[in-house]
């Protein structure tokens, strides 16, 4: 099927770049981000006091993660090239799987 890797290898990027596979990686993204946000306000409300600041359910965390997500709509909705799209979506990703995983 491909000649050689690098034919291989501009088959995926090409593939990974395509309007569908950057849609759909940003709108995982961005319900990645929500459910963080959410998880850390969840956790911002069981918290005892003497904790708020050594967990995740800071307010300076919660500021960072709230700014992670505008920043992912800004990206989404000006026009900037779709590698950096797709950059900031696996950021997002990260971060949030980062977050969900990690009891604060």
């Amino acid at each position: 099927m491909f000649d050689s890797l690098g034919n291989m290898m501009n088959w995926l990027f090409s593939l990974l770049l395509s309007e569908p596979v950057v849609m759909a990686l940003d709108l995982l993204a961005l319900g990645l981000a929500a459910a963080a946000v959410i998880v850390s306000y969840k956790r911002l409300l069981f918290a005892s006091a003497a904790s708020r600041e050594m967990t995740m359910a800071s307010p300076r965390f919660r500021r960072g993660l709230v700014t992670i997500v505008v920043i992912e709509l800004l990206l989404h909705a000006l026009k900037v090239p779709i590698i950096m799209k797709v950059l900031m979506s696996i950021f997002v990703i990260i971060v949030a799987l980062v977050i969900l995983f990690i009891k604060g």
